[in-house]
């Protein structure tokens, strides 16, 4: 079953995505290296606070602490794997380039939208975060060298999902009841999927 505030939460992610593909295709002198490492920047936090408000609109309390848990274990996993694997940067920053820090963070939202209330939500997430991903490939703070390898991005976008994926329980395994009112009638609608 659907409801109208799962619909609502991914119709405004939709608009988001859409919003941005306009803006790059339509204005390409936008589109500059400095507003793509920006946009990158603000993913990072953005879609995992998105993917913290979710369970909150809906009072998914169990589904709060579960985004909360694992925003914070994979930003640890990552943080930890980066001081292990002391991998230098393409544009020479530092030696802690894997995996990237911008993309696990931004995978955890998707992931946990996908495992918590469904792929369909999750779909322009993906999207969103791919970008965080491409950002951290194609650009680099004042430099034309990337700040990323691939492998860092792919090995952050494989951490977070996996991670959040092992820490997230489904939402509809359980009796779903609410109240129903509208129309001349009241009630009360239980439901379960299978």
């Amino acid at each position: 079953m659907i409801k109208f505030k799962e619909i609502k939460a991914s119709k405004y992610t939709t608009q988001a995505l859409c919003f941005l593909l306009i803006i790059f295709i339509s204005k390409p002198s936008f589109a500059a290296k400095d507003v793509i490492l920006r946009l990158g920047d603000i993913g990072r936090y953005a879609l995992p606070a998105y993917a913290a408000a979710v369970p909150v609109v809906k009072k998914d309390w169990e589904g709060f602490e579960q985004i909360i848990i694992s925003i914070v274990a994979v930003q640890l996993a990552t943080e930890g794997l980066k001081r292990v694997v002391r991998e230098p940067r393409p544009d020479g920053g530092s030696t802690l380039s894997f995996p990237s820090g911008h993309v696990s963070a931004a995978f955890t939202a998707p992931a946990f939208i996908n495992r918590r209330y469904g792929f369909a939500q999750s779909v322009p997430l993906y999207g969103l975060a791919s970008f965080v991903g491409y950002s951290r490939l194609h650009v680099s703070d004042g430099q034309n060298k990337p700040a990323h390898h691939v492998q860092d991005v792919l090995a952050g976008a494989a951490l977070a999902i996996g991670m959040t994926w092992l820490i997230t329980k489904p939402y509809m395994d359980k009796v779903n009841i609410e109240p129903e009112v509208g129309g001349g009638r009241f009630g009360i609608n239980v439901s379960k999927q299978w």
